[in-house]
C-alpha cells in the first residue's frame, strides 16, 4: 500500500477504541467490525462534519497491549467517544477508499 510522509499540525481528535490480539487475521476482522460499529454510531448520532471529511484510524500500545480508535476531528463531545491529542509531528498517511476488503 502506497504513502506518503506528511507533515501535521496538533490535531483533537474524538472516537472509540477497542484492543487487538497478536492476528493480523483477526486484527482485520476486529476493525473491519469496529468501523461498521463506528460509522453506525455517527449515523445514527447525526454526528456531521463537513462534507468529504476525514477519518482517522490509529494503532497504539498501553502497558504491552495493542490497541485501535477509529477518530474523527473533534468538534463537539459525544457520550460513546472520548478525545486523544495527537502532537504535532511527521506522519506516514495511507489513503483508503472504498470497502474494507480492497
Amino acid at each position: 500500500m502506497d504513502f506518503e510522509l506528511i507533515k501535521k499540525e496538533k490535531i483533537i481528535l474524538i472516537g472509540m477504541s477497542i484492543e487487538l490480539t497478536t492476528s493480523q487475521i483477526e486484527n482485520y476482522r476486529i476493525i473491519r467490525k469496529h468501523w461498521m460499529n463506528f460509522n453506525s454510531i455517527l449515523k445514527s448520532a447525526k454526528y456531521n462534519s463537513k462534507s468529504n471529511w476525514t477519518k482517522y484510524g490509529l494503532t497504539f500500545k498501553i502497558d504491552g497491549k495493542y490497541f485501535y480508535k477509529s477518530a474523527i476531528p473533534y468538534n463537539k463531545s459525544y457520550q460513546d467517544f472520548n478525545t486523544i491529542d495527537i502532537p504535532e509531528g511527521l506522519y506516514a498517511r495511507f489513503q483508503h477508499n472504498g470497502n474494507m476488503e480492497k
